[in-house]
């Protein structure tokens, strides 16, 4: 699984919003995807995603399947919370027969912009700062989107500790007064093929539908 939460170094900002600010958040998600919401439904939505799982996975493997996928969402979500995530949109199954090698984390920006900053100065600043950025909209409010990669990470004996991934961030403006900044940053997992560029040109695409999606309510989640 890709990196989906907030790096170290933005972790504790004191700027950063409390979570109850969140506002309602709808997407249309492909078939086979889920929201795993950061919350009180954490507990339950992770249960119900390892039991849709297991169907799946022959019988004589799946108490050792069951415990392995138990525990890598139960850390996604303990490192998700202590990072301020929302919620994460991610695959559990196959969409038309192709396992998607991406995933989508929400949280509030982690450096919210400075009081009296405005919201087209901040979106210039966030759009100069990072090359190929570009305007966007995500349910109707304004924002920018700023691709990123990371290359892949090795240990000291050579073996591959995390893979290359491209970075695609949708930094959204308040949706309402009193509403931080959003962001919606989709991890995408990049192939060391020959295809590589292919591929991650229609895991951007995706994206940019599932953000076309994207609707916004005054609506906070359960705490």
């Amino acid at each position: 699984m890709t990196e989906l939460t907030p790096s170290a170094d933005d972790r504790g900002a004191p700027n950063a919003p409390p979570r109850s600010v969140a506002p309602g958040i709808a997407v249309l998600l492909p078939p086979g995807w889920v929201v795993l919401h950061m919350d009180a439904r954490a507990s339950d939505e992770v249960k119900s995603i390892v039991t849709h799982v297991m169907k799946t996975v022959v019988p004589d493997k799946r108490d050792l399947a069951r415990a392995r996928l138990r525990a890598m969402l139960q850390n996604l979500v303990a490192k998700s919370q202590d990072s301020g995530v929302w919620e994460v949109w991610l695959p559990i199954s196959e969409t038309a027969g192709i396992h998607i090698p991406a995933s989508v984390a929400v949280a509030p920006l982690p450096k919210q912009p400075a009081a009296g900053a405005t919201m087209h100065d901040t979106l210039l600043s966030l759009s100069a700062a990072s090359a190929g950025s570009r305007a966007v909209t995500v349910g109707g409010v304004l924002a920018v989107r700023v691709v990123a990669d990371r290359l892949a990470q090795y240990d000291e004996s050579g073996e591959l500790t995390a893979p290359a991934t491209r970075l695609v961030n949708y930094i959204v403006s308040p949706t309402a007064p009193g509403q931080p900044w959003i962001t919606f940053t989709a991890s995408l997992f990049v192939p060391g093929t020959s295809d590589s560029a292919e591929i991650v040109e229609a895991l951007e695409f995706l994206c940019d539908a599932l953000m076309s999606s994207v609707s916004f309510s005054p609506k906070e989640p359960t705490e």
